[in-house]
Formats: C-alpha cells, structure tokens, sequence
C-alpha cells in the first residue's frame, strides 16, 4: 500500500474532526451531511479500489485465457507465448495485492466509522446512507447497525442486486476481506472458525486437512453422527 493511501486513510472525511463535534455538548447538533460526508468519501475510494482490482483480475484471466487455448494444441511452437502469458498473468495477479491491502484497510475504516454513525443515526437514515431500497427494509430493525446492513443482510445499494442468490457491493468486498483477517490472522478468529468444524458446529460434516511435517495435506474425517430414522 502507498504512502498516499495511507495517508487518504489516516485523514478520510474529518473523522475525528466530526467525533470531536459530536463529543462537544456545547456545539449545534450534527447535520445528516456532516454525518454523510465521511461514508460518502470512504464510499467512493472502496468502490475505486474494488474497480481496479475487477479489472485487473479481468485482465489477468484473459491472458490465462489464452494460454489454456494454446496449451490445447500441445504444440511445442507455443511454449514461450505461453510462459509469456502466464508470467504476464501472475504478474497483474501479484500487483493486485497493493490494492487488495488498501481495500481491507479502508474496510477496517468503515467499521470504526460504523460504530460512530450508529449513535447519531437512526435506521431510516442508516438505510438513506447505503441507498437501501424501501421494500427492502422491513425485516431491518433499529438494533441493525451500518456494518451488519452491510456485511449481514448484503442490502447496499439493495435494488441493483435483489434477486440475486449471494450478497454484493464494494463496500461489502471491503468488509469481506475485514472479516476474513480476523478469521485467519488473530487467535479469537482462529477459535472461532475451528468452532465451526467442532461438534455442534455449521460445519461439523464436513472433512478438514491439516497439513503433516513433510508439507502433505492430511484428510481428517468428520466424526460420525447417526441420525434416527424418520417413519412415515
């Protein structure tokens, strides 16, 4: 990530400037723009980023494209067009990773604002926010905070997307990656994925691998349930 992102980070939309209004019992009460504008900014700079890595993995797959098309006709002609389109390919892959890094950072920006924008708003104004569309909001409540709007209910920009059998949005890739740096890089998600796999848990019947000493993959099989039979 560069230096400027992490500076367009540190400083995106005068947070702390609208978290020391909103602390200060003595100023006028904040306006739904002020509230607005730093969703507004880190709202554009993750559907930017999300943009760029769309079309970088676009451009990625087509040159991989090709090189399964020419690794088709088994000719040795081919082989260094085809080395060339694989090195090409995984070196879009490998620059994607910058950016990547700067989505989930600015994820990680979305939820700390999320905490603050779910004290100052209500859940109409939370819905405005994300352009969640009216009849998609009825089984929201006011204990729905931005973040599970978001991330839980996949309702961003909900119209351009109802229908659809998985949830999307940039800001919904942006917390995507939040979540699964938590899962894989500290110790409290650690636990809770393992949770998962454990008796009792969303994915108990399903197989793990674990991988031994000499690097080889280890299938470890789910532990066996009966079910009693059902009679009709």
């Amino acid at each position: 990530m560069s230096d400027k992102t992490k500076e367009e980070i540190a400083g995106a939309g005068n947070i702390h400037q609208l978290k020391a209004k909103r602390e200060n019992t003595d100023s006028e009460p904040l306006t739904f723009k002020e509230i607005a504008l730093p969703l507004i900014t880190i709202r554009h700079k993750i559907r930017k980023a999300v943009k760029t890595l769309n079309t970088a993995h676009d451009e990625a797959y087509q040159y991989g494209r090709k090189a399964r098309q020419l690794k088709g006709y088994n000719s040795p002609f081919y082989a260094g067009r085809i080395a060339e389109l694989e090195q090409t390919a995984s070196a879009i892959y490998k620059g994607m990773e910058s950016t990547r890094e700067a989505l989930k950072a600015w994820g990680y920006l979305l939820t700390d604002i999320s905490h603050m924008l779910d004290t100052c708003t209500t859940l109409a104004q939370r819905c405005e926010l994300l352009n969640v569309n009216v009849v998609d909001r009825e089984d929201l409540t006011e204990s729905d905070s931005l973040a599970h709007i978001i991330f839980v209910h996949g309702l961003e920009d909900s119209a351009e997307h109802r229908g659809k059998d998985f949830k999307e949005g940039a800001m919904f890739e942006a917390l995507h990656l939040v979540f699964m740096d938590f899962l894989t890089n500290t110790e409290e998600g650690q636990a809770v994925g393992d949770s998962l796999f454990e008796k009792g848990g969303l994915f108990e019947s399903i197989p793990i691998y674990k991988q031994d000493k000499d690097g080889n993959m280890q299938r470890q099989p789910p532990t066996l349930k009966l079910i009693k039979p059902t009679y009709h």
